[in-house]
């Protein structure tokens, strides 16, 4: 894994990934994939992370998904085509990053305050349903917005604390207030809040969303992984 980021922070990845998979923190450490039996989960997830792939599924769906290389177990169409029996359903591949407190870049563009669900709404009101749901922020329960100068919220941040080690960071913007630097500034102030309650912040970003991947590069996340899931609905 990329030494960008602090041995602590890196230690706090891999535990709190590896309890969400169901397996060893040292797995993380090694190359190449290891399969876990999800026993009664009907989904597929593959979550790489450094050079370490774990691939999380039914037993009647790793038969065919241990035949797949490195490469094709990281490709969303190889994945659906061997799945086709089980029904497969694509959820989406995003990436991962992280941050601690040696990359963090903190962004002043915006003044954001703590928010209730009703200012987060509005919000997402202006946003696409697909921008919605990556989002996240209908999960989430630390949550700020900003506002322009009429006072109305047009950028929402927060985060959802997974496991007491990471905070799983989300962001929503307005169609109408994009490019102000509004987003950068509340997700800075949902960032420095994890980062003082000692979480690891984490930016997941679909691999379709450039802005959103930009806008974790210029806090500091710095990229580290990427995540599969696939819906089993046979």
């Amino acid at each position: 894994m990329t030494q960008l980021l602090s041995a602590d922070a890196l230690f706090v990845i891999r535990c709190v990934w590896a309890g969400r998979l169901g397996v060893s923190p040292h797995v993380f450490d090694g190359v190449g994939p290891v399969f876990v039996d999800w026993k009664t989960v009907p989904a597929a997830v593959v979550v790489r992370l450094g050079d370490a792939t774990v691939v999380a599924a039914p037993e009647r769906a790793l038969a065919v998904l241990r035949g797949l290389d490195a490469q094709q177990l990281l490709d969303p169409v190889s994945l659906v085509a061997v799945l086709e029996p089980e029904g497969p359903q694509l959820v989406g591949k995003a990436r991962l990053s992280f941050l601690d407190s040696q990359t963090f870049s903190p962004h002043r563009t915006a003044t954001p305050r703590e928010a209730a669900p009703a200012d987060v709404e509005a919000v997402l009101s202006e946003c696409s349903v697909d921008e919605c749901d990556e989002s996240g922020l209908r999960e989430m329960d630390a949550l700020w917005v900003a506002g322009q100068s009429a006072g109305e919220p047009v950028a929402a941040a927060g985060y959802e604390i997974w496991d007491g080690g990471i905070a799983h960071v989300g962001l929503a913007v307005a169609s109408g207030a994009r490019r102000q630097g509004l987003g950068a500034g509340v997700a800075s102030a949902a960032v420095e809040h994890a980062l003082s309650a000692g979480l690891v912040p984490q930016w997941r970003s679909a691999v379709e969303n450039a802005a959103s991947e930009s806008a974790g590069r210029r806090l500091g996340f710095v990229p580290l992984g990427e995540q599969i899931a696939v819906d089993l609905t046979a």
